[in-house]
């Protein structure tokens, strides 16, 4: 894996699992083809290697991918933040029980943007 991107080319499928090469990267992006990250077969290995204490989650959209995300962080036992003021829902409803769900987990701490 290139330090700042996954290669594909147009016969490679971006869900394979890759040389993850990680060392002196400022950047590292992993391509999914599905909502939920952890299908690609990379990130639970890239975790690894980055041997993260804990997780901050942001991005659109509340109630899929950011809910994925959160919820499969929180999976690896450790501490995950999500920041309420730098994520977006398309459903007010399902985005308020995402919050619900996620604020209720053990090491979930919601955080507002200052």
């Amino acid at each position: 894996m290139h330090p700042a991107r996954e290669p594909r080319g147009d016969s490679e499928p971006s869900n394979r699992p890759a040389d993850l090469r990680i060392e002196g990267a400022e950047q590292i992006i992993l391509e999914k083809q599905q909502l939920n990250l952890f299908t690609n077969p990379n990130l639970l290995r890239l975790l690894k290697l980055l041997a993260a204490d804990e997780y901050v989650v942001y991005g659109v959209v509340t109630e899929y991918c950011v809910r994925h995300a959160a919820l499969g962080l929180l999976e690896t036992g450790k501490p995950v933040t999500l920041i309420t003021g730098a994520i977006q829902s398309l459903n007010e409803e399902e985005g308020a029980r995402t919050l619900q769900a996620f604020g209720m987990a053990t090491n979930s701490k919601l955080l507002p943007m200052r």
